[in-house]
């Protein structure tokens, strides 16, 4: 299911597609512009296999790798030429190999299977990412890359995941939703925490969030109505702690027992509990940085700021990720 300003599409298990909600620019794509309260089958199709609402339109890929959208086109959203909106499905280009698709507030994306990335629509600020500002009416390819897996597409920026699980965004910046530490709007892709790994990325109106392979959540943008989970704004990919010290683990059992002592800590923090044998351990830093590694259970803290840190430590083939506030 997919739901934006004031429509909603959804897929059945039977590969039906079903709309609803407001239908002024025919983004239910029921071949009219008449709002529906209930859920309306979308033409006959049983092969959709995933949709992407955008604000006034809407995107969906067939089983068959094919690309359809529908809706509001003001701005070459659609991706059909001329910028006319469609009330029903249309196929944009031949191409059978389209992997994932994700629409923005008035721009599109889409990655094809050869990892290539792919976006149109509205470009006022470069949330396309094709080092220009004009519109796209049709797709275009960002870049030359063809390691692209991911995309998504909040009101002017865009953010994007490569195979490599570097996080790539572009567009606007005012609320530093961008993530690389200013307030600067640009037309390309740019990386985000260098060195970082992540593994899913989701953007909203003017804030990012992402999840890393640990399963510790990010956040950086605006935090104007409390959306990053944490008391400020912020321009870099910021730790939402999730209530609990314990954050993530692989093979948990085996880490179970794992504990850090002092917590909150001053000059050295150890790691009570861990099994018998080599360790690895490695602290970062709010932004994501590896600031400290260590390969016994006592971790020297000298000369780290005070504030929240993440501390992961392997050990007989298992993970663990806990906090650990630095006084």
């Amino acid at each position: 299911v997919s739901a934006n300003y004031y429509h909603a599409v959804a897929r059945r298990a039977d590969g039906t597609l079903w709309a609803w909600g407001y239908n002024g620019d025919g983004q239910l794509g029921i071949g009219t512009t008449t709002d529906q309260l209930l859920p309306v089958q979308v033409g006959p199709a049983t092969d959709w296999q995933s949709v992407s609402t955008g604000s006034f339109h809407t995107l969906a890929l067939r089983t068959n790798g094919t690309l359809w959208a529908w809706g509001g086109n003001g701005q070459g959203q659609v991706g059909t030429s001329p910028s006319a909106s469609s009330l029903v499905p249309v196929q944009l280009s031949t191409a059978t190999n389209w992997a994932t698709v994700a629409a923005g507030s008035s721009h599109s994306l889409a990655v094809r299977t050869d990892g290539t990335l792919w976006a149109w629509g509205y470009n006022a600020s470069g949330q396309l990412g094709t080092s220009s500002m004009a519109n796209s009416l049709t797709p275009t390819q960002v870049g030359t890359v063809a390691t692209w897996q991911t995309a998504a597409g909040g009101h002017g920026h865009t953010a994007a995941g490569r195979a490599d699980g570097t996080l790539w965004a572009w567009g606007y910046n005012g609320d530093g939703q961008l993530g690389n530490g200013s307030t600067f709007t640009q037309s390309y892709p740019a990386a985000i925490g260098a060195g970082a790994s992540w593994r899913q990325v989701a953007v909203g109106y003017s804030h990012s969030a992402a999840i890393r392979p640990d399963g510790t959540l990010w956040a950086w943008g605006s935090n104007a109505r409390g959306q990053l989970g944490q008391p400020n704004s912020t321009a870099l990919p910021t730790y939402i702690p999730n209530g609990s010290i314990t954050l993530a683990s692989a093979n948990a059992s085996a880490l179970a027992t794992w504990q850090l002592v002092p917590n909150p800590a001053h000059g050295r923090v150890q790691l009570l509990g861990l099994p018998t044998g080599p360790v690895a351990v490695r602290l970062f830093d709010a932004q994501g940085r590896v600031v400290r590694t260590a390969a016994t259970a006592a971790v020297p803290l000298d000369g780290l700021a005070p504030g929240l840190y993440l501390l992961q430590a392997t050990a007989a083939q298992a993970t663990r990720t806990q906090r650990l506030l630095v006084e």
